[in-house]
């Protein structure tokens, strides 16, 4: 459903209006008749072009002549969450099986191992997040807004 309003969205706004809301080194991808330029970075949006930069090397594109413009975006926030989520789960489950070993009778278990739990869901958050975002910032999809 988003991607759809976000076409609806661009077909309502110019190529100039869409290139104004571009930040400078930001990533995108263009095509234009006979041209097809992946992960080159925008420069600035001229008068009548949009400016890239391709290994050093400016590139003019038409407004008039893009068929599409899309933006790279990261996936290092829902990275960050999946592998808290999962590491939280892991690291929990991990601790309590080997915190409960000594208890032989559940009559027997006590806090410590509730708390060797919790303490192993902690730290598998904290690393489930920090490795899902890093994987999930090294992730490439991409974002059409000139369709």
């Amino acid at each position: 459903m988003a991607a759809s309003s976000a076409s609806l969205e661009a077909q309502d706004r110019s190529a100039e209006e869409l290139a104004a809301t571009l930040d400078a080194g930001q990533h995108v991808r263009v095509t234009a008749p006979g041209l097809w330029l992946e992960d080159v970075r925008f420069e600035r949006a001229g008068a009548d072009s949009l400016w890239l930069a391709d290994q050093g090397v400016l590139i003019p594109v038409a407004y008039d002549e893009m068929e599409s413009l899309s933006v790279r975006v990261g996936r290092t926030n829902s990275g960050a969450l999946l592998g808290g989520i999962s590491g939280a789960l892991a690291g929990g489950l991990l601790a309590g099986m080997a915190a409960s070993f000594g208890c032989q009778d559940p009559s027997e278990c006590t806090s410590a191992e509730r708390s060797g739990a919790a303490w192993g869901g902690v730290v598998g958050l904290a690393v489930g997040a920090v490795v899902g975002g890093w994987i999930g910032s090294s992730s490439r999809s991409w974002r059409t807004i000139l369709p």
